[in-house]
């Protein structure tokens, strides 16, 4: 009788148990997902790495979490993933909340100037000639935070901008009126045709981005607008999910964008041109100084380029200015007068230290242009040689990747110090062309410059030309930028293939004391 009662009571719980499992199963969906419950499955992204599938799932509570577990995950697979040029890997340092808001805007919004587009002419058109007519183009930055907003340009304002393949006649303005404002509400992009983000701190939340996808209508154009390297842009880039959504336009430093802007560039004289005379003699007579490194950004994210100036200091005499260096200098190089006095102390240098905050593929800066311009030799690590060599004039510049070691460098530059005529074959360029570049305050200001948003506005009427003639085609024939593409963040490798240099690439798991970019 006992063992029959212990049997019942034993088919009583396995029925339980079974029961209860099925309304576990019924009731609780793992793929559910809420405004308050984000869940991401590693099996999506081992698919897309290629590795075996798991059923590993993480949940976040907000998007905001989930906002910072998508970049995670994006950065793991663009930047750890082994590829054959040795691509940078970055410390997860910065998985944070997303803002939740955009910048606010300085502008006072001059209805006279903002409204100028409406009422107008403003529809897609089947020929530039024809939008020449009435063309008026909104134009609209998101971004533009801090200093950025009223320091560069005061918005709003206005101008013409002349319209490619357009005849002028005595009865056609061949022009199109641009207005450029500056917004800090998503609904604000409404009503523009061309949205320029630039200029964004920090990565912006997922609601933020939907927010402002929402209304972005069907006509309107999305630029993705920088001039800092890909490991410097968190604020530009949209979640993972959303990167085909986002951008048709970039103005990048790269030489194939929409619109590229170089911080320099090189040209040799046209045969019968009038060039300047060079004064070797002259320019040797005022370089009383060895080497020098100027930089205010000191705690970088891929190198480690301050521990580097202090190990060459234990081997040559190296004066550093700026923030990051220990002699005073003039910080206001926005000043002209600064400007000038900073330049005159640099041209007292034989070389000068140009080490970049990135290793990227065409990311030169200021910096080198700025030293071959004042006649000092540039010693780069940055971007390849080969990049350098593309760009620069010949014979212009050192790379340490081409020494075997930090003491090969050195002992070259004593050499060439000492010896007056190899030193001088630096500056055989110079009866051969000149180098252009933007000053400081120009080249930041080139992202609202007439010239940048006179060939973004061509594009978008271009855009529009295509558009039309397409009969209908699907919208996802469109042009689009992403930002996580090989073509811009594939594009950061290693710092040199010199084993010396590598040592002073930060480890994956790297920890920065700091969680601002630009310390």
């Amino acid at each position: 009788m006992a063992n029959r009662r212990y049997a019942f009571y034993a088919i009583v719980l396995a029925c339980i148990f079974v029961i209860s499992r099925l309304a576990i199963a019924l009731l609780w969906n793992p793929t559910k997902t809420t405004t308050k419950n984000t869940s991401y499955r590693r099996k999506d992204l081992s698919r897309r790495r290629g590795e075996p599938s798991s059923s590993v799932s993480y949940s976040y509570k907000n998007t905001e979490n989930a906002l910072a577990l998508d970049h995670y995950y994006h950065f793991n697979e663009v930047f750890r993933n082994p590829q054959p040029q040795e691509q940078f890997t970055v410390s997860p340092f910065d998985a944070f909340h997303g803002l939740s808001s955009l910048c606010t805007a300085i502008s006072d919004h001059d209805a006279n100037i903002v409204r100028t587009c409406c009422g107008s002419y403003n529809n897609n058109s089947k020929s530039h000639q024809s939008v020449a007519k009435s063309c008026c183009k909104t134009v609209l930055f998101v971004g533009m935070c801090g200093f950025w907003n009223n320091g560069i340009r005061k918005f709003p304002f206005k101008f013409i901008c002349p319209v490619k393949g357009c005849k002028k006649s005595v009865k056609t303005k061949c022009g199109c009126t641009v207005v450029v404002d500056h917004v800090d509400t998503p609904e604000s992009i409404r009503n523009g045709d061309l949205v320029i983000f630039s200029h964004i701190p920090n990565y912006m939340s997922n609601s933020l981005w939907r927010d402002l996808l929402t209304h972005k209508h069907s006509g309107q154009r999305w630029v993705f607008s920088t001039i800092e390297s890909p490991i410097y842009v968190r604020g530009l880039l949209p979640p993972w999910r959303l990167r085909n959504d986002t951008y048709e336009f970039a103005d990048t430093f790269y030489s194939d964008a929409d619109v590229s802007s170089p911080y320099g560039y090189y040209e040799p004289f046209r045969v019968g041109s009038s060039r300047a005379s060079w004064n070797f003699s002259e320019h040797n007579r005022v370089k009383n100084k060895l080497i020098s490194w100027t930089a205010s950004h000191c705690e970088t994210l891929q190198w480690d380029r301050i521990n580097f100036v202090r190990d060459l200091e234990k081997i040559l005499q190296v004066d550093t200015y700026g923030k990051c260096g220990n002699k005073p200098v003039c910080r206001d190089l926005w000043n002209e007068n600064c400007s000038i006095e900073f330049d005159n102390l640099m041209k007292t240098y034989k070389f000068a230290l140009s080490l970049e905050n990135s290793c990227c593929r065409e990311y030169i800066t200021e910096k080198f242009w700025k030293l071959l311009e004042m006649g000092t030799v540039p010693v780069v690590i940055g971007p390849p040689v080969q990049d350098v060599e593309h760009v620069a004039p010949p014979g212009s510049f050192i790379h340490a990747d081409q020494f075997e070691s930090m003491k090969d460098l050195a002992d070259y530059l004593i050499y060439l110090d000492k010896n007056t005529t190899a030193y001088m074959e630096y500056f055989s360029w110079k009866r051969k062309g000149r180098v252009f570049v933007d000053s400081a305050p120009e080249h930041y200001k080139r992202a609202v410059s007439d010239g940048t948003l006179c060939t973004l506005v061509n594009l978008l009427l271009q855009d529009i030309e295509e558009r039309n003639s397409s009969k209908g085609e699907p919208y996802s024939t469109r042009k689009v930028f992403d930002a996580y593409s090989s073509s811009w963040q594939g594009r950061c490798e290693t710092c040199g293939r010199r084993d010396w240099l590598k040592r002073y690439e930060f480890p994956p798991e790297h920890k920065r004391k700091s969680k601002s970019l630009w310390v």
